[in-house]
C-alpha cells in the first residue's frame, strides 16, 4: 500500500506538470450544428466503419431522410426488411438501401449492442434469437461480400436472450466478446470469450469476471485485453479470483490475467466502467464510469493502474473515444468540472450531455472561457443522450438516443465533419 500510495502522488505530480508544461494543440475543426445525414427512428448502440459505409445497431425500424413522423417524400426510408441494424453512406450521409438485414424475432426485444469487423465479415452482438429468419443467440455476423448472413458463425451464446453480448471487439484473428453470459455452446466462459472469424469458440482463452463484462479494448501493443464491467474480481483462463475493480486486463493469446490492477479502495463500489479507450501517446486508459458518474484516466504504463486523473460529472459517461490529441466523451450529463491552469476553485461548465477534453482532462484551453477547440455540441429530447462514438480521419459519429443536437433535427445518429 505505501509503495502504491508514492506511486499515485509520482503519478499525479507527472500528470500536473504535463498539464502546465502542455498547451492544447488544434485537433479539429469540428462546427457544432451535425451534418444533415438519414437517421434513424430508434436508439443506437454502436458504430463501426468498412471502407465508406458507416454500419450501425441498436434498436430501430427505420432508416430515415426526415424524422419520424415527417413525410420526406418517395424513397427516403427503409423499414422493410431492416431491424436493429442499418447502413449508411460515409460521405453523403444517406442510407444504403442494399444493406437490409433484421437482428431479431418478431416481437422479440431484441437490441443491436456491439459491431465489429474481422475478415470481411460485420459480427453483430447484442439481444436477439435470430437474424433474417435463422436461429442466431445473441451473435452473428453478415459476409459482406455476399451481403447475407454467414451460415457458419452460429454459436450459442447463454441460454436465451437474456445472456446478451454487451461488448465486442476484433484484435488480430480474434473476435472478443463480454456480456451477461456464463457459458457459450454449453461450455462455461462467465462473460468473456473468442471466437475464430468462423465462430468457434477458443478452447485457451478462457478468462472470467464476477459480474457483467461489458466493455472491451486493446493495450497498445496489442499483447493483452482490457475488460471493463461491474465486477471487483476476475481470473485468467487458469488459477483464481483476484480482486480487480471495474478493469482487468488478460493476456490477449492465453487468458492469463495480468498484473496491471486498479486500486479497488480508488474505484470505490457501485461503479460500473461503460466504455473504454486507449491514448498511445500518453500510454492511458480511458474509462467512462457510471453510478459514480466519471472519467478516469489510468496510467498503463506499468502494472499500478494508477489514476492519472479525473473529472467527476453531472450523469453517467457511456462513450469515450480518443482522437488525436482530444479525448470525447459522452452520456447523460449536464456539467463538467474544469480543471486546468489558470483554473481555480470548484469551477463547473455546463455540457449537454457530450464533452472534449485533451488528453490530461483539461475542459478548457489555459485562460479560456470557451470549450476546446470551440466544440461543444448538446445533445437532448431523450434522456440518455450519446451510447458510442466514433472518430475516423475526417469525421465524428455520434449515436445514442436524443432526437436534438444544437438545435438541429437529429434523430440517434449525428456526424460531424472536420473542415
Amino acid at each position: 500500500m505505501i509503495q502504491r500510495t508514492l506511486r499515485l502522488a509520482l503519478s499525479f505530480a507527472l500528470a500536473a506538470s504535463m498539464l502546465l508544461g502542455v498547451a492544447p494543440t488544434a485537433n479539429a475543426a469540428f462546427n457544432n450544428t451535425p451534418d444533415s445525414t438519414w437517421m434513424t427512428n430508434g436508439q443506437v448502440y454502436a458504430i463501426t466503419q468498412v471502407g465508406n459505409t458507416v454500419y450501425l445497431g441498436g434498436k430501430f425500424k427505420a432508416l430515415r431522410q426526415c424524422p419520424p413522423g415527417q413525410s420526406c417524400g418517395p424513397g427516403s426510408s427503409i423499414s422493410s426488411g431492416l431491424l436493429n441494424i442499418g447502413a449508411i453512406d460515409a460521405t453523403t450521409g444517406v442510407g444504403v438501401k442494399t444493406f437490409k438485414h433484421t437482428v431479431g424475432a418478431p416481437g422479440e426485444k431484441s437490441f443491436v449492442y456491439a459491431l465489429a469487423v474481422l475478415d470481411g465479415k460485420l459480427f453483430i452482438g447484442g439481444k436477439f434469437s435470430e437474424v433474417d429468419g435463422q436461429p442466431r443467440l445473441n451473435l452473428a455476423a453478415i459476409d459482406l461480400a455476399t451481403n447475407t448472413l454467414d451460415p457458419d458463425v452460429a454459436p450459442q451464446i447463454g441460454v436465451d436472450i437474456s445472456d446478451r453480448v454487451r461488448g465486442m471487439i476484433a484484435h488480430n484473428d480474434r473476435i472478443y466478446v463480454a456480456g451477461y453470459f456464463t457459458t457459450v455452446n454449453g461450455q462455461v466462459r462467465k462473460k468473456l470469450a473468442a471466437f475464430d472469424s468462423n465462430g468457434n469458440l477458443d478452447t485457451v482463452w478462457k478468462p472470467r469476471t464476477s459480474g457483467l463484462a461489458r466493455t472491451l479494448t486493446t493495450t497498445c501493443d496489442g499483447s493483452s485485453i482490457i475488460a471493463g464491467g461491474a465486477f471487483r474480481k476476475a481470473r485468467g483462463s487458469t488459477g483464481t479470483n483476484q480482486d480487480r475493480a471495474t478493469l482487468a486486463m488478460f493476456d490477449a493469446t492465453t487468458g492469463e490475467l495480468k498484473a496491471w490492477t486498479p486500486d479497488n479502495a480508488e474505484v470505490t463500489s457501485g461503479v460500473n466502467a461503460f466504455d473504454l479507450d486507449r491514448d498511445c501517446t500518453t500510454n492511458r486508459l480511458i474509462v467512462g464510469y457510471g453510478g459514480s458518474n466519471a472519467i478516469y484516466g489510468f496510467d498503463l504504463s506499468d502494472n499500478f493502474g494508477d489514476i492519472l486523473w479525473s473529472l467527476k460529472t453531472g450523469g453517467n459517461v457511456q462513450t469515450v473515444a480518443v482522437r488525436g490529441d482530444r479525448i470525447y466523451f459522452g452520456g447523460h450529463f449536464a456539467n463538467v468540472p474544469v480543471q486546468c491552469p489558470g483554473v481555480t476553485g470548484n469551477v463547473k461548465d455546463s455540457r449537454t450531455r457530450f464533452a472534449v477534453s485533451d488528453l490530461n482532462g483539461c475542459i478548457r484551453q489555459a485562460g479560456s472561457t470557451a470549450p476546446i477547440d470551440g466544440f461543444a455540441p448538446t445533445f437532448s429530447g431523450r434522456f440518455y443522450g450519446p451510447w458510442d462514438i466514433y472518430p475516423n480521419a475526417t469525421q465524428l459519429w455520434v449515436g445514442g438516443q436524443f432526437t436534438d443536437v444544437s438545435g438541429t433535427t437529429q434523430y440517434m445518429i449525428a456526424r460531424f465533419t472536420d473542415a
